[in-house]
Parts: C-alpha cells; sequence; structure tokens
C-alpha cells in the first residue's frame, strides 16, 4: 500500500470515528431540555405498566416508564423562577408537570421542598450554556495554568535524570510548543512529536533528549492512573455504579508498568526477544533502555510521579470546577479522581482529530453510568477541559510561529559543557 493510500485510509478512518463520536452524543445526549419520566410507581395504571399524565385538554396521555420528554414550554414566577414544564408526549399530547414534582428544578422560596421529586430534568446544550456559573468556569481556567507549568518541571527532572542538560527557558518554550500542537494534532499527542524533534537540537544527546519527551508522557499517565486505581481500590462504594471500568484500565496499566522493571517478569516473559521482533526494534529498545534507566534514578523518578500527583490533583479541581458550572453537585471529588484520568486516557488515542469527541464520549459514559450526572452534562465537562485546554495552549502559539532556535548544542561529557556555535 502506498503511502499516499495510507495517509487517505488513515483520513477516511478519523472522519469515521469521529462522524461516530458525533452521532453517540447526539443519542445519548440532547440539544432542548426533557423531563424523564420515573421507572416505576404509583402513577403506573395499566398492565402494560405505563404511567398516567394529565394534558392540558383534560384527557388521560399514557407514556412509557423511563421515557424523556421534550420541554417545549415554561411557565415561570415574576422573579423567574420555573412553576412548570409544559412537554409533549410522543402521540402529540401536552402535558404540565409542577417544578415541584421535578428534581433538578429549582422552585419558588415560598414552597415547600417535597420529600419525593418523581420527575427529573435533564437541561439540554442550549440550557447548560446559558446557565453556566461564570465564578466556576473562571476558577476551573484559572486552575488550568499551575499544571501546565509544573508539567514542564516534570519534564526537566526526567532530563536532568539522562544526564540532558537544556536551559529552563528554552524547556518552557518547548513545552508550551508541544501543548500547542497536542491541542490540534490527531490523538492529543502529535505535539509530543515537534517537542521531540525541537528539543534534539539543544543536545549532543539527541536520542535521550527525544526518548524522555515519551517517557514524560508515559510517567504522567501512569501517574494519573495509579490515583483512579486508588480510588477502585480504596473507595469502591462510591464509583460502585462505572468501578469495573475504571478499575479494568486503571489497575491494569498500572501493574504493566511496575511489571516493565521487573527483571524477573522480563525474564519470564522473554521480553527482550519480543522486542527484537518488533518494527522498529533499533527504535523501542533505545526507549526502553532510557526508561530502565530510571531504576538507577530511583529518587529522580519518585520525584516525578509525586510532581504528577500533585499536578494532577490541581487538574482535578479544575474539573470539578467545570462540573459545577454546568450544575453538577452530584458527584463527589472522588469522582473526578477515578474519571479524570480516563477522560486523557481516551484523549490520548490517535483515533480522531485532535482527540475531539475521545474524552466528551468518555465523561459522558463515566459521569452518566455512576449517576452523578446525565449524559450531557458528562459530555459538556469534556467540552468546557477542551475548550479552556485550547485558551491555554495559545501561549504556545508564540513558539510555533517563532521557535527556539538552535543557537548552542550543550555537551555532557566529563561534567563540563561545550558550546558548538
Amino acid at each position: 500500500m502506498s503511502p499516499r493510500v495510507k495517509k487517505a485510509a488513515l483520513l477516511a478512518l478519523k472522519i469515521a470515528v469521529l462522524g461516530g463520536l458525533i452521532e453517540y452524543a447526539r443519542r445519548q445526549s440532547q440539544i432542548d431540555d426533557e423531563i424523564a419520566m420515573p421507572a416505576r410507581g404509583a402513577a403506573v395504571v395499566d398492565e402494560r405498566g405505563q404511567i398516567a399524565l394529565t394534558a392540558v385538554d383534560g384527557n388521560s396521555a399514557l407514556v412509557e416508564p423511563g421515557a424523556r420528554l421534550k420541554v417545549v414550554d415554561v411557565r415561570r414566577t415574576a422573579d423567574g423562577a420555573p412553576l412548570a414544564y409544559r412537554v409533549a408526549t410522543p402521540p402529540g399530547a401536552l402535558v404540565d408537570i409542577p417544578a415541584s414534582d421535578v428534581d433538578g428544578s429549582p422552585i419558588p422560596a415560598a414552597t415547600d421542598r417535597p420529600q419525593h421529586r418523581p420527575f427529573s430534568l435533564l437541561p439540554g446544550l442550549l440550557t447548560l450554556f446559558r446557565e453556566l456559573d461564570l465564578r466556576y468556569l473562571g476558577l476551573a481556567f484559572a486552575a488550568f495554568g499551575p499544571p501546565l507549568f509544573l508539567m514542564a518541571v516534570r519534564w526537566r527532572i526526567l532530563l536532568g535524570a539522562a544526564g540532558v542538560t537544556i536551559p529552563f527557558w528554552i524547556l518552557i518554550r518547548l513545552h508550551y510548543l508541544g501543548f500547542f500542537f497536542n491541542t490540534f494534532m490527531p490523538g492529543g499527542t502529535g505535539g509530543d512529536i515537534i517537542k521531540a524533534v525541537y528539543v534534539t537540537r539543544h543536545s549532543s544527546q539527541k536520542t535521550e533528549a527525544a526518548t524522555m519527551v515519551l517517557i514524560d508522557r508515559i510517567i504522567g499517565l501512569v501517574g494519573v492512573l495509579m490515583m483512579s486505581a486508588a480510588v477502585v481500590v480504596f473507595d469502591y462504594h462510591e464509583v460502585s455504579g462505572i468501578a469495573l471500568e475504571v478499575g479494568a484500565i486503571s489497575l491494569s496499566l498500572t501493574a504493566s508498568f511496575v511489571l516493565f522493571f521487573s527483571t524477573s517478569f522480563r525474564k519470564l516473559v522473554r521480553y527482550d526477544v519480543i522486542i527484537e521482533k518488533l518494527p522498529k526494534s533499533d527504535v523501542l529498545k533505545r526507549i526502553d533502555r532510557a526508561l530502565l534507566s530510571l531504576r538507577n534514578k530511583k529518587a529522580d523518578l519518585i520525584g516525578a510521579l509525586a510532581l504528577t500527583i500533585g499536578l494532577q490533583l490541581v487538574v482535578m479541581v479544575a474539573v470539578w470546577c467545570a462540573g459545577h458550572a454546568l450544575g453538577i453537585h452530584k458527584a463527589k471529588f472522588i469522582h473526578y479522581v477515578a474519571f479524570v484520568p480516563i477522560g486523557y486516557l481516551f484523549n490520548a488515542l490517535p483515533i480522531s482529530f485532535g482527540g475531539v469527541g475521545l474524552m466528551e464520549g468518555a465523561y459522558l459514559k463515566l459521569f452518566r453510568d455512576a449517576g452523578v450526572a446525565t449524559a450531557t452534562q458528562g459530555f459538556m465537562v469534556g467540552v468546557l477541559v477542551r475548550l479552556i485546554s485550547l485558551g491555554w495552549s495559545l501561549l504556545g502559539a508564540i513558539s510555533a510561529l517563532f521557535p527556539p532556535e538552535r543557537t548552542e548544542v550543550v555537551r555532557e561529557a566529563g561534567g563540563r559543557a561545550e558550546s558548538e556555535m
């Protein structure tokens, strides 16, 4: 297959994936507000288990338990609080449902809050955008800043462990350049390739410098997966609705990373023989040696992992703020600790344009299946996180337009640095 055909096939695959993700999100979420019927209850009236509602014309309207009815109008008080939602049943009958019977709906202050609210409000995309809490949204945007800088610090720690010395200001510029391209290139990791190319221009240890870009990504991913796995192990009941999927991904990948450093396990599975048979085995062996060398740099490895956990906790606070901006109040912080790593893991898969749709779809399923938010709210968390990341990535546009030039190559030999002009 020619390179041109491969590129065309890859492009077609990504378009198909993106189309499938959009259709999945369309089916699971909604543009307009909807009212969800109770799954069962006293309103079930006939042998088919249908729920009886009274239409505005006085006739009886029967709907299926669990059905979602589109909101066509909202009757409000003078101060804007909803009094009743008018919904349309599948046959076309119009029904008024009191706001006091709808979970998730604000009710007038003078109204006694009922103990049981059988119906549930499912806000649509337009409502979520219109009613965004800008205070929480501002906090979410601000909280994304420090972790982005700390990622550059982690990269410097790993480069130092490999004996690569590059001025920190150059690393900062390359880090933001990579983040800029990660936002716009396929899979959410394309910027790492750009960053690896540029970092080799500033070190004589080109292989080690480029390899540490990948290892920095691996360390970051392992750190957050360890946090997600810890939630499943030590606080299973809080994420019981989705614990199996989260645990399977987090625990398996974390265990794989730990076993990678085990000499006994590598001999048992004949790791060296396997890697020798893989395509581009020379490159893979260099990466393998660079990663294994961290066994002798335990302090640097532990420091990088600890920094990852710290900065990702701040990221999770930012995503928590984004969730509150969307009105997600049932989800506890522990849910974000479990879900955010999975979202970023899916975003890194190179099967979509810039990872678009992958993280959003993951959050949609995780928040919905855990029962702490609607599918639309979960989807919108991913959208807000992507938009916030897009905003911060624009800092790297300066480095993308004016990348740091190769002014000197630092030679790490005998502890002295020489310059090549």
